[in-house]
């Protein structure tokens, strides 16, 4: 009998002891979760720039300075190629030589048409551009006039990268970009864009 206390007395302790020195299992890790994260919205600080219209010809960029400039505005001329829009029209026809070139020259500008210019394809072969045009209001004046002529011609549109130009102005918050906006309008300035610094910093620079 004190031999089965004994026994028992030893295993009692091995049980407490292995409970002692064995760690704990570690609790289960939980699975990660997707959290969508909103993109951050215009806040009162978010700082704005207004742009005027892309120009592709100096005598334009500098009658708009002087404007801008009568008006106290003196923004940063900004300068780099970008894609642009041609509308481009001509005579169906080509001539064999330059007289019939110039032929048709004077039988288009008859008809009102005076943006006419003969190009050389190569000897021989004679070409009449009726113009060129990268705005497309121009374009559709241009085309209104050339149907109402009589004579054969085409319109062909594609993008080239040429040299652009546009007035940039300081980053400034909404309620003052607004104001500007509304400014530039009322001075009858074309199309001026507003949008996010940041924004501006990806497409411009």
């Amino acid at each position: 009998m004190r031999r089965l206390l004994v026994i028992a007395l030893i295993i009692g302790l091995a049980w407490s002891a292995w409970h002692v020195w064995v760690p704990p299992y570690p609790p289960p890790v939980p699975a990660a979760v997707d959290v969508y994260i909103e993109p951050p919205q215009p806040t009162a600080s978010t700082l704005w720039r207004i742009t005027t219209h892309r120009m592709v010809w100096k005598q334009g960029v500098t009658d708009l300075r002087r404007q801008l400039a009568a008006a106290g505005f003196h923004p940063q001329l900004l300068q780099r190629k970008e894609d642009v829009e041609l509308y481009a029209f001509d005579d169906k026809r080509t001539f064999k030589s330059i007289a019939q070139a110039q032929q048709a020259q004077a039988e288009w500008n008859r008809r009102g048409v005076n943006d006419v210019d003969i190009e050389v394809l190569k000897p021989g072969r004679y070409h009449i551009s009726l113009g060129r045009y990268y705005i497309m209001e121009f374009a559709q004046q241009n085309e209104k006039k050339l149907s109402h002529t009589g004579l054969p011609y085409q319109q062909t549109r594609r993008v080239i990268r040429i040299p652009a130009m546009r007035f940039v102005f300081p980053a400034m918050l909404r309620p003052e970009a607004d104001t500007l906006w509304k400014k530039l309008q009322n001075l009858g300035v074309s199309q001026p864009l507003i949008m996010q610094d940041d924004e501006f910093q990806r497409r411009f620079k």
